[in-house]
């Protein structure tokens, strides 16, 4: 995290000392400070003089490293150091960090979500639930072969890149409070193989041989079952002609610019896209592509220095300009969800007065609101009874229901997800984009779906647009897009996705 107060060469030298352990200022500081940055690949000296918000997504990470390394760590702990980042800035972070962890001969503990980045990078894994350790070994061998139920279940979760699956794998449940299964297996209530065993007493991890522990004691007998489970992953879902729709939105040649500072940044640079009734439009790119300002000009928060913008037969380029009963009209037919959804949250209020107050925007009256916040709640797949809930009570998947129950208050034509899963366990985000799928069929809703995250994209988008610097590169049905890309860029992003296979040849040799 850092000090936005801070410049960036700031962040490194408040660390470093010289020999009497004093803190190294002027000439000295500033040498230290061209150096560190120059470690982690940024030789640009005056980098140093700016402030994070003046930096990109990677390169703020850069630095961040570059401040964590002053000190001269023995281990360095990464927690979630790709998280947020579009594919081409994550593959060359982990390949940064690769770099740096063999010049200085240092230990490393990456803490992921994402199973390509840590069966690529990391020698040996462990696997926790709940808490505990359940599992652990060498990363080949667990991706090979996992030897707990959960592993298995984390695995089979995480969307193929290659293909478009016929089903979205997921566990049923969310995680336990820790202190709720201390005497039992964490994972039992929504393990498929649980026994009676696996709830009569705590359990341990058990060495079963090459470096490998596992904490399921009915592995012996389980572990073909888990094999078996491979074939999942392998069921590819027939690729279907999409029918030729009536565009609900129709952009043409938009443009956005941002000025700071007398400084103008071009953000979109004539960008024209369709997204039809029930259809699934995915956009994909690189941080500062362009992408959530094109959404966020869709729904109105930001307005567009140039081109137009058409919802249904309303000119929806700036809402500024309309009536509040066509500003009220739009907002029935789009809405938003974003990536974070407990900082769209009141934390301060119930569950059930947030959908209550969004279910009073359309003005109708006397309206039977608990009803319908129950109605909405079980339309996401959450109990009537979380409606007395604070976000604060709630995990992140559940909070991402939450925030489509908002957005579905108003019964919209279309839904922009913004990076709605990209926070997520592979597992919560696998329940997630099956409800969409879900919602999306009986509802008939339509989802513009903003990610940086290849392999999603392909699993629930029917087309897809590639942006670049605001313009864009290529667009088509998404399989014919990702399998046969014409755009070298579109090639590039393919080439930077974390796939487990491709990871371990390119950063672990």
């Amino acid at each position: 995290m850092l000090n936005p107060l801070m410049r960036a060469g700031r962040h490194i030298s408040e660390t470093l000392r010289d020999e009497r352990g004093r803190r190294l200022r002027g000439a000295a500081a500033r040498e230290q400070e061209r150096a560190r940055l120059a470690e982690v690949g940024i030789h640009d000296a005056s980098v140093a003089d700016r402030y994070p918000f003046e930096l990109s997504g990677g390169m703020r990470q850069r630095v961040g490293i570059a401040a964590t390394l002053a000190g001269d760590p023995g281990v360095l702990l990464a927690d979630e150091p790709t998280t947020a980042l579009d594919v081409t800035t994550q593959a060359e972070i982990l390949a940064l960090l690769k770099t740096i962890q063999r010049r200085r001969d240092m230990g490393m503990v990456l803490i992921t979500h994402n199973l390509g980045v840590a069966f690529g990078m990391c020698d040996r894994i462990y696997v926790l639930y709940a808490g505990q350790v359940i599992e652990h070994g060498p990363s080949e061998e667990i991706a090979r072969s996992p030897r707990h139920p959960y592993t298995r279940g984390l695995l089979d979760s995480d969307p193929p890149a290659g293909h478009r699956v016929a089903t979205l794998t997921s566990m049923p449940g969310s995680v336990p409070r820790a202190a709720d299964v201390l005497e039992v297996c964490p994972f039992a209530d929504r393990c498929a193989f649980a026994a009676d065993v696996c709830r009569d007493v705590p359990v341990e991890l058990r060495p079963l041989g090459a470096g490998r522990e596992s904490a399921c004691v009915r592995i012996e007998e389980i572990g073909a079952g888990l094999a078996a489970r491979d074939a999942l992953r392998a069921e590819a879902a027939p690729v279907a002609e999409a029918p030729v729709l009536e565009p609900i939105v129709t952009v043409r040649d938009l443009r956005k610019d941002f000025t700071r500072a007398g400084r103008t940044v071009r953000a979109l640079r004539g960008v024209s896209i369709d997204v039809a009734a029930g259809e699934s439009v995915g956009v994909v790119g690189e941080s500062g592509s362009g992408k959530t300002t094109l959404g966020r000009c869709l729904v109105g928060l930001e307005t567009p220095t140039g081109g137009t913008v058409r919802i249904g037969d309303v000119d929806a380029g700036d809402y500024g300009r309309l009536s509040r009963r066509e500003v009220a009209g739009l907002r029935s037919r789009v809405q938003m969800a974003f990536q974070d959804p407990y900082s769209t949250l009141s934390p301060a209020r119930s569950i059930g007065a947030v959908l209550k107050e969004a279910i009073r925007l359309d003005g109708a009256q006397h309206r039977r609101l608990d009803d319908e916040v129950g109605e909405l709640l079980s339309l996401v797949g959450l109990p009537a009874a979380y409606a007395g809930r604070k976000p604060a009570a709630l995990s992140g998947g559940e909070r991402q229901r939450v925030a489509l129950a908002r957005a579905l208050a108003r019964k919209p034509d279309l839904i922009v997800c913004d990076e709605i899963v990209s926070a997520l366990d592979v597992s919560v985000q696998a329940q997630i984009l099956t409800l969409l799928t879900r919602l999306q069929r009986e509802l008939g809703v339509a989802y513009l779906f903003i990610t940086h995250d290849l392999a999603v994209v392909r699993q629930v988008t029917d087309r897809l647009y590639v942006l670049r610097h605001g313009e864009l590169v290529e667009s088509g049905a998404t399989e014919h897009v990702l399998d046969e890309p014409s755009a070298e860029y579109t090639r590039a992003l393919i080439a930077s996705i974390p796939a487990r296979e491709h990871l371990q040849k390119e950063y672990r040799q």
